[in-house]
């Protein structure tokens, strides 16, 4: 399955914050990253986040699209 620039994808937050929910996140955690609107996501919604994307992706390349 081809992955591109922008997808979004986990990385290792390098400083603290609050993801686009409010959620607080600290140096050192996974946070799932959107790099088009340059958003994160942290916690359970980054879970969820990332299983909706993975499934999209799967969908995708199941139909042909």
């Amino acid at each position: 399955m081809p992955s591109y620039r922008n997808d979004p994808r986990w990385i290792t937050a390098k400083w603290p914050g609050k993801d686009r929910e409010g959620a607080e996140y600290k140096k050192g955690d996974r946070v799932f990253y959107y790099p088009l609107t340059k958003t994160i996501v942290a916690g359970e919604a980054a879970e969820k986040a990332a299983a909706e994307f993975a499934s999209d992706r799967a969908d995708e390349e199941f139909t042909g699209g």
